[in-house]
C-alpha cells in the first residue's frame, strides 16, 4: 500500500496545465523526511505530453518531486529524450535534470551531451529546454561536432555534417531543426574553418549561415565578410556586405561573392577590385579560377600599375602568368617617363606627355610591361597620330612598333611656340613650315618611347603641303625634326620640280633638302611672253 501511494503521489506532483507525465518506477525507495521534498523515487521513466502530444520522455536512477511540486529533479544516469510530433528530434545525457513545472522548462547541468536525430553532437556545461518554445539552450564550454549518417533507402545522397563546433550558447530548435550558436563561434568542417558572432546552422538542409565579423579559412584562402552563408552539401559559400578575400597572389574585394569552395571557383559582383603586389583590377564583375589563376571580368575594366593603365569591357587574364586579354574598345595610357636628355627642352616637354593607345583588343604581360594591340589600332602622342593594323609594345625595349597599313601624322610644331620651347617665326615661310602638317604611310613603323624617333620601312609616302616623297626606307629625328629617306628616293617640292635620288635629307623646320647619290632633277620651266620689237629710227642725213 505504502508503493502504490509513493507513485501516485509523482503522478500527482509532476501532473497540472494540461500536461500529463506518466511514470514508472522499478522500485520505490523508502520515504525520508527531506525538506522541500515530498516524493523520492528510483528507477524512474516519465513521458511528458500536451494535447496527447508526445513531447518529452526522460529516465533516470533517481526521481525527487519537492514539496511546492513544482520541481522535479532527475540525478544518476540520466536521459532525455524530446520529440517532434511522434518522431525523435534530439537526446540529452547528464548528471543532472530538473523539470519546472512553472517555467514549463527542463534543465540539464553537470556536464551534458546532446545528439540530435540527424547525429549531431553537442556538449556543454549546462542546457535548458523551453516546451513551448521548443528550444534547447546550451550554456558553458559549448562544442558540437557530427559525422555523416548512412544513406537510407538505398540513396546516393549522403549528407554532410556540419563538423565541430564551439561558442559561447547555442540554441537548437527541435521542431525546425536548426542550430544557433553566438559569443566565439568556431566551426570546423572539413578543411573549412570559420568564426563568427552568430552562426545559424539548418541541420536538415545542411546550410550555416554565420553573421557578425565572419572569417573563414581554407587552406591559403581567407574570406572576411559581415554575413557568409555555406552550404555543405555542395560545399558553396555566398558572402555579402562587402566581402574581402585574400589569396597569397591577390585580394579581391566586392560586395557579394560566391564560392564553389570544391572546385576553388569565385564569382563577385557589383563592383569588383582585384589586388596584386604590382597591380590593381577593378570591374563590374568577375569569375577567377584558384586552381588555373584565370580570370574573367565584365564591364567597365580597369587594370593599372605602375607606369600603364588598361580599359576596355571584358579581360580575360592569368594572374600567374602575369598576361590580361582585353577587349572591346580599349584603352592602354602609358604614363609619362623621365627625358632621355634633360638638357633638351623640347625632348624634357614630350617626355611629360602621354601615350595613348586605343584598339579592338590588346594583350597585355605587366610583369614584363609589353602589349600587343588588334582592330582598329591608334597612337596618340603630343605631337602625332599613328593609325595601323596591329601594334607591339615594350618599355623594356623602348620602342611601339605598328605593323599593316600604317599611317602617321606629324602635327604643327605651334605648340612648341606656345610652350616657349621656340621663338615665333617672323619669316612667312617659316611660319607656314611650323604649321604644316607631315603625314607618312608605310608597312611598318618603329618608334623609340622616350626619344620619340621614328624608323619607317616598305614603299612609303611622306607628304607635307604640296610636297611628297617616295622612297623604301625613312628615318626620323625627333630632336632635329629631320627626316631620312632612302632607297629609290623619289621627290617633288612645291614649285613642281622634281627629283631621284639614292637618299634625301629634309628638314621639316627649315623646308630644306639635299638630295645625294645618281641625283636626277627635273625642272619646270616657264615660257616667257616675246617682247615687241621696237621701231627703228631713221639715220640722220650727215651733213
Amino acid at each position: 500500500m505504502r508503493r502504490r501511494l509513493a507513485v501516485v503521489a509523482v503522478a500527482v506532483a509532476v501532473a497540472g496545465g494540461g500536461v500529463l507525465w506518466l511514470v514508472q518506477t522499478k522500485q520505490v525507495a523508502p520515504v525520508q523526511p527531506v525538506e522541500r521534498m515530498a516524493v523520492r523515487a528510483t528507477g524512474t521513466s516519465i513521458v511528458l505530453r500536451h494535447r496527447g502530444v508526445r513531447r518529452a520522455e526522460i529516465t533516470a536512477d533517481r526521481v525527487e518531486v519537492s514539496a511546492n511540486r513544482r520541481f522535479t529533479v532527475f540525478t544518476g544516469r540520466t536521459r532525455a529524450m524530446f520529440f517532434d510530433g511522434d518522431t525523435p528530434a534530439a537526446e540529452v545525457r547528464g548528471a543532472h535534470i530538473v523539470l519546472d513545472r512553472a517555467r514549463r522548462t527542463v534543465r540539464v547541468d553537470g556536464g551534458l551531451t546532446l545528439v540530435t536525430a540527424r547525429g549531431d553532437r553537442l556538449t556543454a556545461l549546462a542546457a535548458t529546454w523551453d516546451q513551448d518554445a521548443h528550444l534547447i539552450e546550451l550554456v558553458g564550454q559549448v562544442t558540437g561536432a557530427s559525422t555523416p549518417p548512412s544513406p537510407a533507402g538505398g540513396s546516393q545522397e549522403i549528407p554532410v555534417g556540419f563538423g565541430r563546433l564551439r561558442a559561447d550558447r547555442i540554441r537548437y530548435d527541435t521542431r525546425a531543426h536548426l542550430i544557433v550558436a553566438s559569443g566565439h563561434v568556431q566551426l570546423e568542417a572539413g578543411e573549412v574553418r570559420m568564426s563568427a558572432d552568430v552562426l545559424r546552422v539548418d541541420t536538415r538542409a545542411q546550410v550555416a549561415t554565420a553573421e557578425g565579423t565572419v572569417s573563414v579559412r581554407r587552406r591559403e584562402s581567407t574570406l572576411v565578410a559581415p554575413v557568409v552563408r555555406y552550404e555543405f552539401r555542395t560545399d558553396q559559400a555566398t558572402a555579402t556586405g562587402g566581402a574581402v578575400f585574400r589569396r597569397p597572389d591577390a585580394t579581391v574585394r566586392s560586395p557579394e561573392m560566391h564560392f564553389d569552395l570544391r572546385h576553388e571557383v569565385t564569382t563577385a559582383s557589383g563592383g569588383v577590385e582585384v589586388e596584386q603586389a604590382d597591380g590593381l583590377l577593378t570591374a563590374s564583375s568577375l569569375r577567377y579560377e584558384a586552381t588555373s589563376g584565370d580570370v574573367i571580368a565584365e564591364g567597365g575594366i580597369s587594370l593599372t600599375r605602375p607606369g600603364v593603365k588598361l580599359t576596355g569591357r571584358r579581360l580575360l587574364a592569368n594572374l600567374p602568368a602575369r598576361r590580361a586579354d582585353v577587349r572591346g574598345e580599349v584603352v592602354l595610357v602609358r604614363s609619362p617617363g623621365p627625358p632621355p636628355s634633360p638638357s633638351d627642352r623640347v625632348l624634357s616637354a614630350l617626355a611629360k606627355e602621354e601615350t595613348t593607345i586605343t584598339a579592338g583588343r590588346i594583350v597585355f604581360r605587366w610583369e614584363a610591361n609589353e602589349a600587343e594591340a588588334e582592330d582598329r589600332v591608334e597612337v596618340r602622342q603630343r605631337d602625332k597620330t599613328a593609325w595601323a593594323d596591329r601594334m607591339t609594345y615594350s618599355e623594356p625595349a623602348n620602342r611601339l612598333v605598328l605593323i599593316g597599313r600604317v599611317v602617321l601624322e606629324q602635327t604643327s610644331g605651334e605648340w612648341l611656340v606656345r610652350e616657349g620651347l621656340v621663338a615665333p617665326p617672323r619669316d612667312p615661310r617659316d611660319q607656314q613650315a611650323l604649321a604644316s602638317v607631315t603625314r607618312l604611310t608605310c608597312t611598318r613603323l618603329t618608334m623609340t618611347l622616350r626619344e620619340r624617333d621614328i624608323t619607317a620601312d616598305g614603299p612609303l609616302t611622306v607628304t607635307q603641303k604640296e610636297r611628297w616623297v617616295l622612297g623604301d626606307r625613312a628615318t626620323y629625328t625627333e630632336a632635329t625634326r629631320v627626316l631620312v629617306v632612302t632607297g629609290n628616293v623619289r621627290m617633288r617640292d612645291a614649285d613642281g620640280q622634281r627629283l631621284r635620288a639614292d637618299r634625301v635629307v629634309i628638314s621639316l623646320d627649315h623646308e630644306t633638302f639635299e638630295a645625294e647619290g645618281d641625283v636626277q632633277t627635273e625642272f619646270v620651266v616657264r615660257s616667257l611672253a616675246p617682247s615687241p620689237t621696237p621701231t627703228a629710227r631713221p639715220t640722220p642725213t650727215p651733213r
